[in-house]
């Protein structure tokens, strides 16, 4: 049996999965920050050929600090970024542990260890749903 915040993992994985399916079409783009589960049971692509945030995020394994990027990361998180700005990208999702700081996998906390992205999230995007813990961002709409 899975401990609980695992099992609780893939209950949200599982409940998002059926969220994007229901309230996206087959060629929207989705990113989930934490899982790329919830892409693969809805069967939406992710905006860019990053669909994980692993290859994005260097931390220490005992401390919630970022480690300095080399060249690669730097182009991939610069790939990553401009994905989102696509016109088929329908969704952006993250816990809202991961956005607050205060995920217990250190890896995955977005304004520590990728504070491009939480500014990107913040300036151009808005909370417009909830699925346990994940929040789902939409894009904003152009100002006049």
């Amino acid at each position: 049996q899975l401990p609980r915040d695992q099992s609780d993992l893939l209950e949200d994985d599982s409940a998002l999965g059926e969220w994007l399916a229901a309230h996206s079409a087959p060629d929207d783009r989705v990113f989930v920050w934490d899982s790329p589960l919830a892409n693969a049971l809805a069967r939406r692509r992710t905006p860019g050929r990053i669909g994980f945030f692993v290859p994005l995020v260097l931390a220490r394994a005992s401390q919630n600090e970022p480690v300095p990027l080399g060249p690669i990361q730097q182009r991939l998180r610069g790939e990553f970024l401009a994905s989102l700005e696509s016109p088929e990208t329908r969704f952006v999702v993250v816990s809202h542990k991961a956005m607050a700081g205060i995920e217990p996998n250190l890896r995955k906390n977005v304004p520590v260890l990728f504070p491009e992205f939480s500014a990107a999230l913040a300036e151009r995007w808005q909370v417009t749903d909830s699925v346990g813990d994940y929040r789902i961002h939409t894009r904003r709409a152009a100002g006049p």
